[in-house]
C-alpha cells in the first residue's frame, strides 16, 4: 500500500466542510488555545480560529497552499508530516491539534501520533475529520463507485478507512479519550442533486431539463424513504478527543 507524494496531488480549490464547522463551533466556546493544524491547506480554518483570538500554526506539504495561508495572516510552514516535532518552540506545546481529511491518507499513522503526543500539552484537544464510512456515496450505486466505495477511496489516495469505533480504539493507544463523535447528517436535497449528476455523467439525457428533473425526483423519493429504514450519512465524520493529563 503506497500513497502519492506531494508532487502527485493536483492543485485544487479548498472549502470548509462539516467537520471544520463543528470544530469552529467548539473553538468558539474555548479559552485562547495554541492550535496546530496538520494539513492546513490554504489556511481557511486557521484564519477563522485566529479571528477568535487563538494562536495558530499550520503545516502542509504544498508550498503553494502555505503561501496562500500566510497571505491570510496564518503562521504556516511547508513541512512533511514526519517533521512536525520540529515546529514546537522549546517547551511550548499545543493545546489543540487538528487534522481534517488527513488521517485516511497516512501510510504510518502510528508514527504521526507518537509525534503528536510529543508536542501536545497534557489535556490537549484533538480534532479529526475524515470520510464517514456510512456516507450516501457508499450506499448507492453510481458511476464513480468501484466495488463498495468511491473511486477516490482507494490507494494511492486513501490508504485507510476509519469508523467511529476504529478511531476510538486507535486513539486510546495514544492516551486520547474520545469525547465527541458526529456523522454529518445526510443532506437529502444535496445528495439528490449529487447522485443525479453522477448518474448523468457521459450521458445525453442530463442536458434535457425534464429528464433531469424526473431522475432527481426518483432520487428524492428513494432517499427520503431510505432514510426511514437505514442509516446513511453525509460525507464527513468528526471526532473530538482529549489527551489524558
Amino acid at each position: 500500500m503506497k500513497s502519492w507524494d506531494h508532487k502527485h496531488y493536483p492543485a485544487e480549490s479548498h472549502s470548509l466542510g462539516y467537520d471544520h464547522q463543528l470544530a469552529l463551533m467548539e473553538l468558539a466556546k474555548m479559552p485562547r488555545m495554541r492550535i496546530l493544524e496538520i494539513g492546513c491547506a490554504d489556511g481557511q480554518f486557521l484564519e477563522l480560529a485566529l479571528r477568535m483570538g487563538h494562536e495558530t500554526v499550520g503545516v502542509d506539504f504544498s508550498q503553494e497552499d502555505v503561501i496562500a495561508a500566510r497571505q491570510k495572516g496564518v503562521n504556516a510552514q511547508a513541512c512533511d508530516i514526519a517533521d512536525i516535532s520540529g515546529i514546537a518552540c522549546g517547551s511550548e506545546r499545543f493545546n489543540l491539534i487538528a487534522l481534517f481529511q488527513v488521517i485516511e491518507h497516512l501510510q504510518d499513522p502510528d508514527t504521526l501520533f507518537r509525534e503528536i503526543v510529543g508536542i501536545a500539552e497534557p489535556g490537549a484537544v484533538l480534532m479529526i475529520g475524515c470520510p464517514s464510512p456510512l456516507r450516501y456515496t457508499r450506499t448507492y450505486n453510481h458511476s464513480q463507485r468501484i466495488g463498495r466505495s468511491d473511486f477516490w477511496d482507494y490507494p494511492p489516495q486513501h490508504l485507510l478507512r476509519w469508523s467511529s469505533q476504529s478511531l476510538t480504539s486507535f486513539l486510546q493507544r495514544f492516551d486520547f479519550q474520545t469525547e465527541t463523535i458526529v456523522h454529518e447528517p445526510m443532506p437529502v436535497i444535496g445528495a439528490m442533486a449529487h447522485l443525479t449528476a453522477l448518474q448523468g455523467l457521459n450521458t445525453r439525457w442530463y442536458e434535457q431539463p425534464w429528464r433531469r428533473r424526473l431522475v432527481s425526483l426518483q432520487w428524492l423519493v428513494r432517499l427520503t424513504a431510505d432514510r426511514m429504514i437505514r442509516r446513511s450519512t453525509g460525507i464527513r465524520l468528526f471526532v473530538k478527543a482529549r489527551l489524558k493529563s
